[in-house]
């Protein structure tokens, strides 16, 4: 049930939005690169899933995140809400947020971007 919400959730963000990189959803939508709800996209969406196996982990993200099985196993629980888990859990993130073919600077469109102190702000 988990999954078929995940999937169903992703299908409408790329259904609405145009991301740089669609995740793949299944057989026949693929990545819905080009599919779309709306005339043009509504929003800026870009999803990000790692694969918790032990092989994937260390093989994509470095031998910093060698783990034994059971460790692997702990962080697909999602009850087990254990410190260590949810820092590693946060650190496969950050680690995939630092990798450019997962998230880059054309994920965040100008829109993003904070306007500096020195800008004039309008008044009321």
């Amino acid at each position: 049930m988990i999954s078929d919400c995940s999937t169903s959730a992703v299908s409408w963000m790329q259904a609405l939005s145009e991301p740089r990189v669609g995740a793949f959803i299944n057989h026949n939508l693929s990545d819905m690169q080009g599919l779309y709800v709306t005339s043009a996209p509504l929003l800026t969406f870009r999803r990000i899933s790692p694969i918790l196996e032990r092989d994937w982990l260390e093989r994509e993200l470095g031998s910093e995140f060698a783990m034994s099985r059971r460790a692997v196993e702990r962080l697909r629980e999602l009850d087990w809400a254990q410190a260590d888990n949810l820092k590693s859990l946060y650190r496969i993130g950050a680690a995939m947020a630092q990798k450019e073919h997962w998230l880059s600077a054309e994920d965040f469109p100008a829109r993003f971007d904070i306007p500096s102190m020195t800008q004039s702000v309008p008044s009321s």
